[in-house]
């Protein structure tokens, strides 16, 4: 029988940690708990303290429920991180990639620069973005810690950054994964910063005395896939010449190729090629995912229920669609009004409802998933039949219903929480 592992999946809107044991394996959801961020000094920052205090929650619950871990691992979205000073300690909070510090960080020619040296689009909240704008945080590092990397120091007090969460900062060249001296050198830092770059798999360490005598047993904490999507498609069980769609807070659509692909035409569409390991290529493009609608719901305020949403986008009319990938979008102060803009500045009427706004998501989704799948298939010489539809997004029918429609692929959705079950397997595998 395999051992019991718990696994946290922390997205940028909430957090689950879920046990699985046994063979098939089985599995349980033992907590459950929001990520918000926060505003501090006219900067957006993750809520650390809060997300510890919700980890050891979850920890307290495996014993609660009868279920020792022997194994605790940790997968969170992409491209922040923490600083940490000389003594150990958090350098000024944890900036979140929504954060508008870094709108204009970097111009086009140094972007076309940092694509063709490490094979990852240059999107404003990169990590490497997010460093060029810090050198004032920068002056007091003395290790910088991806953000699931942190998290597994806090319960260990050990940091060691992974490899897959490594390959989305733009830091990593596309030849071997090793740091791209040039982009080191752009940006006036040096890798020693972060370390040695372990590969998913390794130990990192059991969990601080403090804690074991807080929640009442050990257990080692593991480096699995630390990046969400990594995790996402290997729990999908996607394979070669698959079209793969990790549906969340953000869209990954992309295949799995054994080489970057790194062109003019990959640059102008946007796509990246992100690793789990060296020889495993995820080339996909980040789309804007289900940020959007829920940001309309926190704002309308009566909307709670997906479901509800989803049979208001049904019964709408509206028809119009808006470029999702505008950097208009990435955190406005009012989605509604960000998407109105939007509208107008194509001359295009305005929604006249919730429903209408929620349609307007969806369809322009659909329609940004049809597009983007031409291109993958254009790139990549690929003729795709299906697309695999996986993560929280994939149980909107709906969405699957105009994803089939836009782009005339049958959908298969794979796995509600391909996400969880990925950092699971990348640490029992």
């Amino acid at each position: 029988m395999k051992e019991t592992v718990l696994i946290f999946d922390i997205g940028a809107s909430s957090g689950r940690a879920t046990l699985y044991y046994g063979d098939e394996p089985l599995s349980q959801e033992v907590h459950r708990f929001k990520n918000e961020p926060f505003i501090k000094d006219g900067h957006l920052y993750w809520d650390t303290e809060r997300l510890f205090e919700e980890m050891k929650k979850a920890l307290k619950n495996c014993r609660a429920s009868g279920r020792i871990p022997s194994k605790i691992g940790i997968t969170t979205f992409g491209v922040d991180y923490v600083i940490l000073d000389q003594e150990g300690k958090m350098v000024d909070g944890a900036i979140s990639y929504r954060d508008e510090r870094t709108k204009d960080a970097l111009t086009p020619l140094i972007k076309k620069e940092q694509y063709f040296l490490t094979g990852i689009y240059p999107h404003s909240f990169n990590t490497s973005n997010q460093l060029f704008v810090d050198r004032k945080r920068l002056q007091k590092a003395h290790e910088i810690l991806f953000f699931p990397s942190y998290l597994a120091y806090l319960l260990t007090g050990i940091g060691i950054n992974e490899f897959s969460f490594a390959s989305t900062t733009g830091l990593l060249n596309s030849k071997d994964g090793a740091f791209e001296e040039n982009m080191m050198d752009m940006l006036g830092i040096s890798c020693s910063l972060f370390g040695k770059i372990h590969l998913y798999g390794d130990v990192i360490g059991p969990l601080k005395k403090e804690i074991q005598e807080e929640i009442g047993y050990c257990s080692d904490v593991w480096l699995s896939l630390t990046h969400d999507t990594a995790s996402s498609f290997l729990g999908s069980r996607g394979k070669k010449g698959e079209l793969l769609l990790s549906s969340g807070t953000w869209s990954l659509l992309g295949t799995l190729l054994d080489k970057p692909v790194i062109s003019e035409e990959s640059y102008e569409y946007g796509f990246s090629n992100e690793m789990s390991s060296p020889t495993q290529i995820r080339f996909l493009k980040n789309i804007a995912g289900m940020y959007p609608i829920n940001r309309l719901m926190k704002e309308f305020r009566k909307n709670n229920d997906i479901q509800a949403v989803v049979e208001l986008a049904k019964a709408s009319h509206y028809d119009e669609i808006v470029n999702l990938d505008s950097e208009n979008l990435l955190n406005p102060t009012s989605m509604k009004m960000a998407l109105n803009n939007e509208l107008i500045d194509r001359s295009l009427p305005l929604p006249k409802n919730d429903g209408d706004y929620y349609r307007l998501v969806y369809r322009s989704l659909a329609k940004t998933y049809a597009y983007y799948a031409h291109c993958l298939s254009h790139i990549t010489k690929t003729d795709f039949s299906i697309i695999r539809i996986f993560g929280g997004g994939s149980k909107n029918v709906f969405l699957n219903d105009l994803t089939e429609k836009e782009t005339g692929l049958k959908v298969i959705v794979s796995g509600t929480e391909a996400t969880s079950m990925g950092a699971y397997l990348s640490i029992v595998s």
